[in-house]
């Protein structure tokens, strides 16, 4: 690692023997083939340890010379995270037998190739299925947005801009962590001032050029720009949503309804496909990031080059929506990924992967970590196992590349097989007996949370998202990863301003202050949501008149199921207990709310 990183870092991109890249390729082997362009053929070679990509180019008279000066002279100046670094080159003239009409003659020979970083991940292309990219939505965004960034950074230049005029999926390639990088600069030519150039040289991939190429051969940033939004149509709605939409834009009955509904056929692709990964929650941040791709690349592939965006102004949207989408996660976090593990024994687990906060992970990661090893309850999560490990990784600093520490933390908990709460809130056929369980377990749990130990728990993040059901409902409270380890004192002013608004109490809305009462607060909206529905809540603050009016509303809802035989008159004596008591707990003075003891114990009374 340290030698490749050394070769990145230089200035100038190193010649290179030829017999090497010959020894390192197995003398350029099938086996060691990975890819083929119209310039040359690319091997995957071993140099002192490490994996390099090596291109061979082809001994075509008239254009060798051109094409090998051409790519150089623009790796060589490229920078960037998001395209690909040359770390060598070969130029040799040798003199050898070669076959010409049966015989063997004495003849010069020049060998050329470029030498890069590999990228294990290989072309964008084989990461685009039939419907759109195969990674979750979260990872594609990331790729479009990569992609973006490396063509910007070739467009704005240093000396001269830099346009590629052959972008296309086999071109944008992916290191192990699925980061994009454009690479393949064989057509590209080095601009001056102006913006439109005729080039000489037609070997292009027509499907992603933009009209005025095919009719003309003109070429301007534009081009560049067409071939972006290719890139994001496919990654969005894979090859056929491309064409389909394609066709439908030349047709004569173009409007923009179609487009429309064409934008929410991709909107509801992303939700339904996002929507059956384990843990994963789908919001208004995804719908709002989906729309706002489509719509770029709609833009992007216009017939009229002036209507197209020039890539700065696609980045200063990407960055407005990445504000955007900032903001609405303070104020309403998305729960960490969990994936799916079994164990030697054959237990099924769930793998919470910690995102990437460096001023925050760390001690986050030891506080849930000891939170759960303390937290031991039938309603609390169960800690299998975890995993901090620290690893070496190259990365860009300030035009140079160096190697840093790469943490990699995870928590292993127990599998529960029923999903979250949030997922069960709209389903009208859970019956109040299931209802009333999760309610009196999700209390058990929080009263073990903060009486269990001499310090006591406070979770700081309690929402339907983080309580977790078992096969059979059973609720489990889970991530705590806003939670603190509290002393004696009962009340203290945090810093920090995270988690979900919504089922935050206004004393530390306004003031940041947090007690115990905090929890009870956001108790009490999920006890409304579990009896009342998902807008249980919004309705008592914004519909109803008085806590009274709601009561009634709600009773009267249930007793209709006493009516038609479906609960007991018993049972809807609970329903009026607990929506009562969940009023209770969001009461605006904190002082007026009762403890998790009290709930419990009013709830066993029942």
């Amino acid at each position: 690692m340290q030698y490749l990183m050394e070769k990145m870092s230089s200035s100038d991109a190193p010649p290179m023997c030829f017999d090497m890249l010959k020894t390192i390729t197995d003398d350029f082997s099938e086996n060691m083939k990975i890819g083929i362009g119209g310039y040359g053929e690319v091997y995957k070679g071993l140099l002192n340890g490490e994996e390099i990509a090596v291109k061979k180019l082809f001994p075509i008279h008239g254009i060798d010379d051109e094409a090998l000066e051409n790519e150089f002279r623009n790796l060589k100046k490229v920078r960037h995270k998001n395209v690909i670094r040359m770390i060598g080159y070969c130029y040799e003239i040798s003199c050898r037998d070669v076959e010409y009409k049966g015989q063997l003659i004495w003849s010069q020979v020049i060998e050329r190739a470029l030498c890069f970083e590999y990228m294990k991940g290989g072309s964008l292309a084989k990461h685009i299925s039939d419907d759109s990219c195969i990674h979750d939505w979260r990872t594609t965004y990331k790729i479009i947005t990569g992609t973006c960034e490396g063509l910007h950074h070739l467009h704005k230049g240093g000396e001269r801009k830099l346009f590629h005029l052959d972008l296309k999926l086999e071109n944008v390639l992916l290191d192990e962590e699925l980061v994009p990088k454009i690479g393949d600069f064989g057509l590209p030519q080095l601009f001056g001032s102006s913006y439109t150039h005729q080039i000489s040289f037609m070997r292009r991939t027509i499907g992603f050029m933009p009209q005025e190429y095919r009719d003309s051969r003109g070429v301007s940033p534009k081009t560049d720009v067409f071939s972006l939004g290719v890139i994001i149509f496919h990654m969005m709605a894979g090859k056929k949503g491309y064409d389909d939409y394609w066709d439908a834009r030349h047709r004569p009955n173009f409007s923009p309804k179609i487009q429309q509904e064409f934008i929410e056929s991709v909107q509801e692709y992303w939700k339904t496909n996002m929507q059956t990964s384990q843990g994963y929650r789908w919001d208004r941040t995804d719908l709002l990031g989906v729309t706002t791709c489509i719509q770029l690349a709609m833009q992007c592939v216009e017939d009229e080059r002036d209507k197209r965006p020039y890539v700065r102004e696609i980045m200063g949207e990407l960055k407005e929506l990445d504000s955007k989408m900032e903001q609405m996660l303070k104020e309403d976090p998305k729960p960490p990924i969990h994936k799916l593990g079994v164990l030697d024994n054959g237990e099924v687990i769930a793998v919470k992967k910690l995102y990437n906060q460096p001023e925050l992970v760390e001690a986050g990661f030891k506080n849930e970590l000891l939170n759960l090893m303390r937290a031991q309850h039938q309603n609390i999560i169960r800690l299998v196992g975890y995993c901090y490990e620290i690893r070496d990784k190259v990365v860009e600093y300030q035009g140079r590349f160096v190697v840093a520490d790469e943490q990699e933390i995870a928590l292993c908990l127990e599998y529960m097989q029923g999903g979250t709460l949030e997922e069960l809130l709209s389903d009208e056929l859970i019956s109040w007996e299931a209802r009333y369980r999760i309610i009196k377990g999700i209390c058990q749990g929080l009263k073990h949370l903060h009486t269990g130990s001499k310090d006591p728990i406070y979770h700081l993040d309690l929402k339907p998202a983080n309580i977790l059901l078992d096969k059979d409902l059973i609720p489990k409270i889970g991530d705590f990863g806003l939670s603190r380890l509290l002393g004696s004192m009962g009340t203290f002013v945090t810093k920090t301003n995270s988690g979900t608004r919504i089922y935050m109490p206004p004393e530390y809305t306004y003031g940041l202050q947090i007690s115990s009462k905090f929890d009870v607060f956001s108790l009490g909206i999920i006890i409304i949501q579990v009896i009342a529905g998902a807008e249980g809540y919004y309705n008592f603050k914004c519909v109803y008149k008085s806590p009274k009016e709601f009561v009634e509303h709600v009773t009267g809802n249930w007793s209709s199921r006493v009516q038609a035989n479906a609960m007991s008159t018993e049972a809807l004596l609970e329903v009026q207990k607990c929506i009562e008591m969940a009023l209770r707990c969001v009461e605006d003075d904190r002082a007026k709310r009762p403890s998790i003891t009290e709930i419990v114990e009013e709830l066993n009374m029942t």
